[in-house]
């Protein structure tokens, strides 16, 4: 985390908080000094364990199960903050889903749910406490997690594409919206980040040569490069920044791809 950051007396609310990426911003933001408010669905084991930790930090922490197709459950997720904090100021919405189908072999049950959890939810869960952001007056920070799959095509991800593409301009129009209301909407679109969903293929398969081919700084992120993003996002060191969406992948966007090939052989 960066010491430098200090969010004390804030509340945050962080979706699919109990594991992976949203597991470390949690953390983050709990050790920031933020209460956090946090929904998982399947993983309780170590969304307890967020728990734990943040309890030994003194700063509270509270997990709420949550499906986020479920708009009752979305709408639970929000009165807790409010019912134990009175207020929210920072919204993470980090839940997502990504399972890889051929575009012809894409079942209707696979795009929906991809919809809803990844940009549905988005949108109704930010109505929610941005509308409450509105009637307290509070200068809120929103933030999404989206994907390089939002910019660009990948084989297998037709639906999940889809659904961060239209994630990147929600944010933009969130921001301008929101802007004269002082709440700021601000995206992180990560790169290869190692998690437990695919680790192996990063760390033990065959292609983890070839990922850090792509990737210029040489490594694949890790869940605390994506948190310590949030931090800044979340805090008022970035209250002039909105309606971006910043790519946390190691560069791995900048180059046009390319074949690996002797350089001196063939260009003359």
């Amino acid at each position: 985390m960066n010491d430098s950051i200090k969010l004390n007396g804030k509340t945050a609310i962080v979706t699919g908080g109990g594991s992976g990426i949203g597991k470390a911003i949690s953390l983050a933001l709990a050790e920031a000094g933020a209460r956090v408010v946090f929904s998982y669905n399947k993983s309780e084991t170590s969304a307890r364990e967020v728990v734990e930790q943040t309890s030994s930090l003194n700063v509270p922490a509270i997990m709420c199960k949550a499906d986020m197709e479920n708009t009752d459950e979305l709408e639970n997720l929000t009165g807790i903050a409010l019912k134990n904090y009175g207020t929210i100021d920072i919204l993470v919405n980090n839940a997502g889903v990504a399972v890889y189908h051929p575009f012809l072999e894409i079942p209707r049950d696979v795009w929906n749910r991809t919809i809803n959890v990844n940009l549905t939810s988005v949108f109704i869960l930010s109505q929610l406490v941005a509308r409450l952001m509105v009637e307290k007056g509070t200068k809120g920070s929103i933030i999404h997690i989206s994907s390089l799959g939002g910019f660009s095509s990948q084989k297998g991800l037709a639906h999940y594409n889809a659904s961060k593409g239209g994630l990147n301009l929600l944010t933009k129009t969130m921001a301008l919206e929101l802007g004269p209301f002082g709440i700021r909407v601000n995206a992180i679109a990560p790169g290869a980040i190692e998690v437990d969903r695919n680790r192996a293929s990063l760390v033990d398969g065959a292609y983890v040569n070839e990922w850090k081919r792509i990737i210029p700084i040489g490594r694949w992120g890790q869940p605390d490069d994506i948190a310590n993003i949030v931090l800044f996002l979340a805090s008022d060191i970035s209250n002039f920044i909105t309606g971006h969406i910043l790519c946390a992948d190691g560069g791995q966007m900048v180059q046009v791809p390319q074949p690996v090939y002797d350089y001196k052989k063939w260009e003359k």
